[in-house]
């Protein structure tokens, strides 16, 4: 299933492309879970049966009661809503802050350590016993 709110049920044709639902065209729409397509029809048929089985006198209390628990649900799914936003938030913060103390403490660290002094090249001596005299530059000093 490509979305958790279908059915598919077979020889409905899928307006999804890659799907493999039936193929037969024309043969009707995906059926979805709850109220996925109420429409002004269906709401009064419903409110009609609903005022047939609880009565003229008690149905103003039923849509109170519902209404008030509706708004309730609302409130609630708001405030869940919040403090999950507040708490990703602050995470977020957190791991900020810890990013920029790393930052500052791997800076300072580079900071204390000296740095390697430049090695200047060093010639190596010339053997004691093959030394070349300056003034002719031929061959050893006896």
């Amino acid at each position: 299933m490509n979305d958790l709110r279908e059915i598919r049920r077979p020889g409905v044709v899928s307006r999804n492309p890659g799907s493999s639902a039936g193929t037969i065209p024309g043969a009707g729409q995906l059926e979805h879970f709850m109220f996925g397509s109420i429409g002004m029809p269906e709401l009064i048929i419903i409110l009609v049966i609903a005022l047939i089985i609880f009565g003229p006198r008690k149905l103003p209390e039923l849509g109170r009661s519902l209404g008030r628990s509706i708004g309730e649900f609302k409130r609630a799914s708001n405030e869940l809503r919040n403090t999950l936003e507040e708490e990703i938030r602050v995470e977020e913060q957190r791991d900020q802050r810890a990013a920029i103390r790393a930052e500052q403490d791997s800076a300072v660290e580079a900071a204390a350590t000296p740095a390697p002094a430049p090695s200047t090249p060093v010639t190596p001596a010339p053997p004691a016993n093959e030394t070349v005299d300056r003034t002719t530059g031929t061959g050893p000093v006896a």
